[in-house]
C-alpha cells in the first residue's frame, strides 16, 4: 500500500486533472493540487473526509452503486457526470474516472479517481437548453417545449381520464404603450405579465409564451368529468384575466433622466379550449384556443370564450364588462326543420335571459323567478314538439330521446327548487345551461337526429 501510494503521489502531484487515492471504504487518502483548487479544501482537509461528504446528495446513490460494482468485481472501472460539494458549499459539476488498484495477487488495494471540473460546460449546455426551449425574455416555455408538455398532458390524460384546457391569450392594448415607450418597456410589461399568469395557475400546469404579446396556458389533471373541468378552466381564466387587467407600473430611466414611473393597462382576451385524452390533435387544439380568442376579441376585449375543439362552435363566453356568461347561437346548430330550429333559438334566448337575472337576482327576484318559469316552460313544450316532429318521421331511437328529454326536465325542476330556497349557485345554472343542455344534448344527441332532415330533402346549414 506504502509504495503504491508513493508512487502515485508523483503523478498525483504533475497531473493538469484533479486526481485523488480513495480507501476501500471511502476515505480520502491523497488529494493533488489540482483537485484541492477545484473542491477549496487543503489536502490535510480532504483527508479527514469520505468520498460520502464532497458528493451531492442527489448523485450519491449512483456514485455509490458503482463503487460497489467495482468492489463487488463487476466491472474495473467507471465513469460518470456528477456533482461535487465544494467547501464553501457551491456546486461543481465533474467528469468522474474511477478505477481500482490491485496487487499482483489481485487484491483490491485502493480507488483511484480522476475528476475533471465541467462546470462551465455544463452551464454552456443548459443554456444552449434554454435558448433552445425558453423564450429569452420572460423564462417561460417556448412553442418547441409547449409541443413536448402537450403530448406529455395527453398521455397522462389517457392514462387517467381526466380532462385538460389549453388556453390562448393575447394582450389587449399591447402595442400603444410599445409605440409610446419603446420596445424597452413593452419588455417590462411582457415580464410582469408573465410572473402575473404563473402565479394563477399549479406547479403542474405549464404558462408558455408564443411570441409577441401571445401566451399559451395549459391545465392538466382537471377531472374526470366535462362540466366540472369546465368549471375549474372557467375558475383559472377568470383569475388570469383580472390578474392581467390590473394596472401595470413600470419603472423607467431614459439615458440622462430620473427615473420615472409609467402606468400602464393592458386587459387580455382569452380562448380556451377543454379537451379529454386523444379526443383532439395539437394542431386542432392551437386553432380552436385561437379562434375562441379571437371571438374574445371580436366580442370587445377583455374576454374568456370556450370552443368545442371537435365541433369549433362557441359553447359559452365570459363577458367581464357585464358579468354574464352567455350562450352564443351559431348557424351550424341548425338542423334544417324549421320549427325545431325556431324553438332552439328561442330556448338561447330565455338561457340569456335567465343568465342575466341570476347576477341580479337579490335585487330584482321577481325577474329572475320569471325568467327561470319561462325557459321551463318552454324546454317543456319544446321537447314535447320535437319529440312529435321525430315521430312523425319515424326516428328509430325516438324512445332514448324522450329518455333524455326526461332526465333534464327533472334536473331543471331541481334546479328551480333549489332556486326556490336560495340555494341555486350561478355556476350550476350556468353549467346545466351550457354543458348539459347545450353541449351534451343539442350538440350531440339532437346531431343524432339531423340526418333524417336530410333524407326528407330539407337543407341543413
Amino acid at each position: 500500500m506504502r509504495e503504491s501510494e508513493a508512487r502515485f503521489r508523483r503523478i498525483l502531484e504533475h497531473a493538469p486533472i484533479g486526481m485523488a487515492i480513495a480507501a476501500l471504504d471511502g476515505r480520502i487518502v491523497q488529494a493533488n493540487q489540482a483537485l484541492c483548487t477545484i473542491l477549496g479544501y487543503e489536502e490535510a482537509e480532504l483527508q479527514k473526509l469520505n468520498i460520502r461528504n464532497i458528493t451531492h446528495p442527489d448523485d450519491l446513490s449512483p456514485t455509490l452503486a458503482n463503487i460497489n460494482r467495482m468492489l463487488g468485481g463487476e466491472v474495473d472501472n467507471y465513469r460518470m457526470e456528477k456533482r461535487f460539494i465544494r467547501k464553501n458549499g457551491q456546486v461543481v459539476w465533474a467528469q468522474l474516472s474511477s478505477y481500482m488498484e490491485r496487487d499482483e495477487h489481485g487484491k483490491l488495494l485502493f480507488n483511484i479517481g480522476q475528476i475533471e471540473d465541467i462546470t462551465e460546460r455544463k452551464a454552456a449546455e443548459e443554456q444552449i437548453r434554454n435558448l433552445a426551449f425558453y423564450d429569452v425574455l420572460t423564462q417561460l416555455p417556448n412553442r418547441r417545449l409547449l409541443n413536448d408538455r402537450l403530448g406529455q398532458m395527453m398521455a397522462a390524460s389517457k392514462r387517467s381520464g381526466r380532462y385538460c384546457a389549453f388556453m390562448f391569450l393575447d394582450l389587449d392594448n399591447f402595442k400603444p404603450l410599445n409605440d409610446t415607450y419603446g420596445h424597452g418597456v413593452g419588455d417590462l410589461l411582457l415580464i410582469e405579465a408573465a410572473q402575473r399568469i404563473n402565479r394563477c395557475v399549479r406547479e403542474v400546469d405549464t404558462v408558455a409564451r408564443l411570441g409577441g404579446d401571445e401566451f399559451v396556458v395549459m391545465l392538466s389533471e382537471l377531472d374526470v368529468d366535462k362540466t366540472e373541468s369546465i368549471k375549474q378552466a372557467d375558475i383559472v381564466a377568470e383569475k388570469i384575466r383580472a390578474s392581467l387587467a390590473e394596472p401595470y407600473l413600470l419603472s423607467i430611466q431614459p439615458e440622462g433622466e430620473a427615473e420615472t414611473v409609467v402606468k400602464h393597462c393592458c386587459t387580455s382576451s382569452i380562448g380556451v379550449v377543454v379537451f379529454c385524452d386523444h379526443e383532439t390533435s395539437n394542431e386542432d387544439l392551437f386553432k380552436s384556443a385561437d379562434k375562441a380568442m379571437y371571438k374574445a376579441k371580436e366580442d370587445g376585449k377583455n374576454l374568456i370564450r370556450f370552443l368545442d375543439p371537435q365541433g369549433s362552435n362557441d359553447v359559452h363566453s365570459f363577458d367581464q364588462n357585464t358579468r354574464v356568461l352567455r350562450l352564443n347561437w351559431h348557424d351550424s346548430y341548425d338542423c334544417g326543420e324549421s320549427s325545431v330550429d325556431q324553438d332552439h333559438r328561442k330556448l338561447f334566448d330565455l338561457a340569456n335571459t335567465l343568465i342575466e337575472s341570476a347576477f341580479t337576482r337579490d335585487e330584482n327576484p321577481q325577474e329572475f323567478d320569471m325568467a327561470m318559469k319561462n325557459l321551463l316552460e318552454h324546454v317543456v313544450q319544446h321537447f314535447a314538439d320535437e319529440e312529435a316532429v321525430l315521430a312523425r318521421y319515424q326516428y328509430s331511437d325516438l324512445e332514448n330521446h324522450a329518455h333524455a328529454h326526461k332526465i333534464l326536465i327533472e334536473h331543471a325542476l331541481q334546479l328551480r327548487d333549489k332556486a326556490v330556497t336560495s340555494s341555486l349557485s350561478i355556476g350550476e345554472l350556468l353549467n346545466f345551461l351550457a354543458v348539459e343542455v347545450v353541449s351534451q344534448h343539442m350538440l350531440k344527441e339532437d346531431r343524432k337526429f339531423y340526418p333524417l332532415f336530410q333524407n326528407a330533402g330539407i337543407s341543413v346549414s
